[in-house]
């Protein structure tokens, strides 16, 4: 098993099997970045296209309600001349006022029309400055080279982050590497192949039982005389058994794990 795990770690580290790794960890990443920034990216295409649309509007705001007063004017004015003169016509009727002729009605009516047209011009240019006042500071938009360098930009530091996080996700495998075979370098001696199946054991035990762990490879003697020496060195408490009355041996640390992890990889 250990020849087979070394042997990984050899092709791995092998520049051309290397550089193949590293560009297969980099695609994966760009992806996994795209992916994850995709739904954000939809969401601020949509905010710019918006706002684009809404800032187009506002800038065509003016005429768009000068057109709108124009034409709903027309209607309005042909009502109003009208009213006027069939007013004019029943109280000519009732005898509110004296009979005119066709010419005095139009001249009145004229005189109505020409009032009625200031009253609308005041009102859209009234309208129209109030307008360009307010749309005078709204933000300008960005224009498509902007934008496209922008985009550009962006997808640079995605695929600048997909290259980093390969990059932290080879050198972790390389870190566990280097300190698997400092582990197998420290287990070839027997009082750190003690320590390495005290650690494994996950709790403390007995001389005894970690002879056995050890299948036996020395004397339980031999075993007791290296855990005295791994005590005095740390790496190992020495506990009381009050119920069995001998002493248990717990694991605390070893050269191997003050090493400290391989933190870093990218997730």
């Amino acid at each position: 098993m250990a020849e087979k795990e070394s042997g990984t770690g050899d092709s791995v580290g092998a520049p051309a099997d290397l550089d193949k790794v590293l560009e297969e960890k980099i695609g994966e990443y760009e992806r996994l970045l795209r992916e994850k920034i995709q739904k954000e990216q939809g969401v601020l295409n949509m905010l710019i296209k918006t706002i684009s649309s809404h800032t187009s509007t506002w800038k065509n705001l003016s005429s768009v309600v000068t057109n709108a007063l124009v034409d709903v004017s027309k209607v309005n004015r042909e009502k109003l001349l009208n009213n006027v003169r069939d007013n004019l016509l029943l109280m000519m009727e009732s005898g509110e006022l004296p009979s005119m002729t066709e010419e005095q009605i139009n001249l009145i009516l004229q005189v109505v029309d020409e009032g009625f047209n200031a009253y609308l011009t005041l009102l859209i240019n009234a309208g129209a400055d109030s307008i360009k006042r307010y749309i005078k500071w709204l933000p300008e938009l960005p224009s498509q080279n902007q934008l496209d360098k922008a985009i550009a930009e962006f997808n640079g530091i995605v695929h600048a982050m997909a290259v980093l996080m390969a990059r932290l996700d080879l050198l972790k495998h390389k870190c566990n590497e280097l300190i698997r075979r400092i582990e197998e370098m420290y287990i070839k001696d027997t009082k750190f192949l003690i320590l390495k199946a005290l650690e494994e054991s996950g709790r403390p035990l007995p001389a005894k039982d970690i002879v056995m762990l050890i299948d036996y490879k020395v004397s339980e003697m031999a075993v007791r005389k290296h855990l005295r020496t791994l005590v005095n060195e740390g790496y190992v408490r020495k506990l009381q058994d009050s119920k069995n009355k001998y002493y248990l041996y717990e694991f605390v640390k070893a050269p191997w794990t003050e090493l400290g992890g391989c933190d870093g990889e990218a997730e």
